[in-house]
């Protein structure tokens, strides 16, 4: 429980600390008010921080794996001391995977979102299309 509580708060500041990017780089209130140029710089930066996401989640998940098999093994040592040092190794290892695996998380939805929010803004500079990407034009 002390493991998901330490995640959910992880991902929660994440996202709170990357809302209304936009104001913070342009001063602007809608994204609706940012040029063409800016909002695929934001794209950009966006696609970059879901790259570093996964990235991120998939270290902190292969240091969790990592960490619990080597505290498992602790338990069949030669001597008492490599135990606990092979014990204590692979529990910091297992929550510090935790840890990056939960920042990674976070990382990942706040890309995903904000890329999903910029690919709907920028739909308005593409002409006719809709949203699918396959628009009619009828005229009159």
């Amino acid at each position: 429980m002390k493991k998901l509580t330490m995640v959910l708060l992880l991902i929660s500041m994440a996202i709170s600390a990357s809302a209304q990017w936009y104001y913070k780089m342009y001063g602007v209130t809608t994204m609706d008010s940012l040029t063409e140029a800016q909002l695929n710089l934001g794209l950009q930066k966006s696609l970059s921080t879901i790259k570093t996401g996964k990235i991120m989640t998939v270290v902190g998940t292969a240091m969790t794996v990592g960490g619990y098999v080597l505290a498992l093994s602790s338990f069949n040592a030669d001597d008492w001391e490599s135990g606990v040092s092979q014990g204590l190794t692979g529990g910091m290892l297992f929550y510090g995977g935790v840890i990056v695996g939960g920042i990674g998380v976070g990382h990942w939805i706040v890309g995903s979102s904000r890329k999903k929010d910029i690919q709907l803004v920028l739909v308005k500079f593409e002409g006719s299309a809709s949203i699918n990407g396959v628009g009619i034009t009828v005229y009159f």
